[in-house]
């Protein structure tokens, strides 16, 4: 027991330490001075907590994430079953599960961001900012995913790797290997080539927790709002943008944007909202065909 509490007491010490540390905005001496508590004492929530907020801002998110995710967990058991949650309670789970989501979102481990977006929405499906990250987590995991198949279309045909030997005999794959097929090693007929298998496409089935009509889930930030005159208040027409000189204030990753909002719905057959809630390959594709890309 005097060793529990010594072990608490230190713990203690270091969460307070750290804290301070934090605030003064020294988040590294803050990590130093609270890690290897934090390491160890993996089920207690304000240590994981303060160790998490820490490595977010030294930069590390999904360390922070993973931190914040401890103590969401350490939260949640420590839940009476039967008896009804307090708002104190609830506002920190919640926030914590977002602020975990945020630091997997930032590391790109989209489907991680979307598992603690959602949790948080669970606890609050009236809240605003949760639907927002969700919307958003989500709409990465897709886009990762056409990423993927587009490199999928555009690469090469099947590759080959050459296995082990085994004696003068033929090609012995190694046994964790899956191939599909095997072909003769013209160069070494006792050589056989074995087709690398392809990896598949995953695609995800999504539990978003959100109404099916559309407008009603809250967008990611869009570049430029719907309705709106040009970007940052300067509006191009569509000549002016596809022409050799273009104007030098065009900010050319998104010569769409300076379009008027009447003559951008002509050229594209939809708002800019709906626009920038497209892939992103989608929306190269369709700069590509307006000659704006």
């Amino acid at each position: 027991m005097e060793k529990s509490l010594a072990v608490l007491e230190h713990a203690r010490r270091r969460v307070v330490l750290a804290s301070y540390l934090t605030a003064a905005d020294r988040p590294a001496d803050a990590v130093k001075a609270i890690e290897s508590v934090a390491l160890t004492e993996t089920g207690d929530a304000e240590v994981q907590r303060v160790y998490g907020v820490a490595l977010m801002k030294t930069e590390r998110p999904f360390d922070s994430s993973h931190a914040l995710e401890l103590s969401f967990n350490a939260l949640t058991a420590a839940l009476t079953d039967g008896e009804e949650e307090d708002e104190p309670s609830r506002e920190q789970r919640k926030n914590m599960a977002l602020n975990a989501g945020v630091g997997a979102y930032q590391a790109k481990k989209f489907p991680r961001a979307v598992r603690l977006f959602q949790a948080s929405l669970d606890i609050d499906p009236e809240w605003g900012m949760a639907k927002t990250n969700l919307f958003a987590a989500q709409q990465a995991v897709v886009d990762s995913q056409e990423e993927e198949e587009e490199e999928e279309e555009e690469a090469p045909g099947p590759l080959h790797m050459k296995w082990k030997t085994a004696g003068g005999g033929g090609g012995v794959p190694d046994e964790e290997s899956k191939p599909t097929d095997a072909v003769k090693d013209e160069a070494d007929p006792t050589k056989v080539k074995w087709k690398k298998q392809r990896r598949p496409t995953w695609k995800a089935g999504i539990k978003t927790g959100l109404p099916a009509k559309k407008s009603e889930p809250v967008a990611p930030p869009s570049p430029v709002a719907a309705g709106q005159d040009g970007y940052k208040g300067t509006v191009y027409d569509l000549s002016e943008l596809t022409g050799d000189a273009l104007p030098s204030d065009v900010d050319k990753s998104r010569k769409e944007a300076y379009l008027s909002a009447s003559q951008f719905e002509e050229v594209f057959g939809m708002e800019k909202e709906d626009f920038y809630k497209l892939p992103k390959w989608k929306q190269t594709n369709q700069r590509k065909a307006k000659s704006l890309f």
